[in-house]
Formats: C-alpha cells, structure tokens, sequence
C-alpha cells in the first residue's frame, strides 16, 4: 500500500496539464465513420486523412475492402469546439463466389460539437469532455438516406509530462427508413489507452476497444488500437486497428492522417 500511494504522490507531482504542449492524443482510427477515442482537448486545426478497410475469407479471396479520403475542421467558439468532416472520396470493392462489384460514391458528412472542462483527482488534473457527432448523408452505396449518431464521454490525464492515458465511453445508433419499415442498430463501446511521447516530435499509442449491441446482445468486438506519429505542429499519423474477438467481420483498419494547427 505504502508502494502504491508513493507512486500516486509520484505522478501528481509530476503531472502536466492534459491540454497544453500538444497533448499527446490517441490514435482516432474506428471501425466506421463514427466511434472510436479522440483528445478530450479542443483544438484549433485543419485535418485531412484516408482510410483503408479490408474484410478478408483465405485462401479464396472472398470479401470486402474499402477505402475513403476525408478532410475535417475543428474550430473552438466561446468554449465548445464544433468540428465538420466531408468524405471527399469514399470507394468500396465486394467479392464473392459468384459476384465481384466495385463503386466509387460521395461519402457522409459528419458534424460535431465538444465541451471540454477540467477537474482534478488524487491530485491530478484530468481533461473531461462530453461529445456528440452526427452523420449525414448523401451516402451514395445506399438505396435510401441512412443517419448515425455519436454520444460520448473522453477524458484524459498526463500523469507524466511525457505520458498520457485517455479513455472513452460511446454510445452508437444507425437508421435508415427503407420501403417497409425502418432499419436500425445501437452499441455501447468503451475505450482506454495510453500515449507516449519520448520527444515533442514523435508519439505512439496503444489501447483497447471493447463493443457490444451493434450485432446483438453479444460481443461485438474486442480489438486493439495503436499508432505513431511524426512531427511537432504538423503531425503525420498512421493507425493501425485489427478486432481480436466477437463477431465484427472486418480484420484490418488502416489510417493515414495529417493535421495543422490554424
């Protein structure tokens, strides 16, 4: 006991503000356009990245791969930082036995609203944010207009001026009013990672998601989460995201990101 609480003292001595010297934030990779960590700070910056998705049955080839282009802007006012995201490109290939089929299209729109505040605990300060995107269509892989909603919770601490940990807790819905009746879907996903930032220049994160809803009362997934990331104010990410356990088809999420301050 007397081990653990000297650590604690440890760390709350040396903790840093969660949100000052480009906090070090989780890798944003997700599954589908919404979902997934983010930093619990606002932030002031232009972002742009593309995103690769492959669902894949060896030795045949037999599935899906995916990829989009998207460009973003998170812009504080008066306390709440509001975000908008376009998918500039969005592409998808499906094969089969006995069919093959590829489409490009215009993606979503995604609009979003954060409300960071602080508090301190064991004598830490931690950033808390509550958080909400929605998605929008055009989607032009659907016969019909579908939307997604996002409400979350991201927090996040540097107990250490080089470390940082973060959780996230999320709910997702989806729905869609086709010929017949409406469509619909739900999860409840919970997150938590930590980063690493041996220099100012360069990061990398690891973390764990968990998921369950979006398939039924089962689990959804249990995946892992990590990335680096190069560069002091324009940062340069790669995301790598693959589901361990549960019944989510796809395998492999990659993500290619780029972000300047403004």
């Amino acid at each position: 006991m007397r081990v653990i609480l000297a650590l604690v003292a440890l760390c709350a001595s040396a903790a840093a503000d969660p949100c000052r010297d480009a906090y070090p934030a989780p890798v944003e990779a997700s599954l589908r356009t919404v979902g997934g960590p983010r930093t619990p700070c606002a932030e002031k910056a232009f972002l742009f990245h593309v995103q690769g998705a492959a669902t894949i049955d060896l030795p045949q080839f037999y599935g899906s791969l995916g990829g989009a282009a998207m460009a973003g802007l998170r812009w504080p006012v008066y306390g709440v930082e509001w975000s908008i995201e376009a998918n500039v490109v969005d592409w998808r290939f499906v094969q089969t036995a006995s069919y093959t089929a590829d489409e490009f299209g215009l993606g979503p729109f995604v609009v979003g609203a954060l409300l960071p505040r602080k508090l301190r605990l064991f004598g830490i300060e931690w950033a808390v944010a509550p958080a909400a995107r929605l998605v929008l269509p055009p989607d032009t892989h659907v016969d019909v207009a579908s939307m997604a909603l996002e409400a979350a919770v991201h927090v996040g601490a540097r107990p250490l001026h080089a470390l940082a940990i973060q959780g996230s807790a999320v709910l997702l819905g989806w729905g869609a009013l086709p010929t017949g009746g409406f469509l619909g879907r739900g999860a409840v996903q919970l997150s938590a990672g930590a980063t690493l930032a041996p220099a100012r220049w360069l990061r990398g994160s690891l973390g764990l998601e968990a998921q369950t809803g979006w398939y039924g009362p089962g689990l959804d997934h249990i995946l892992v989460r990590g990335g680096v990331s190069v560069g002091r104010r324009h940062q340069v990410t790669l995301g790598v995201l693959a589901p361990l356990a549960g019944a989510e088809r796809t395998d492999l999420v990659l993500d290619v990101r780029w972000s300047a301050p403004l």
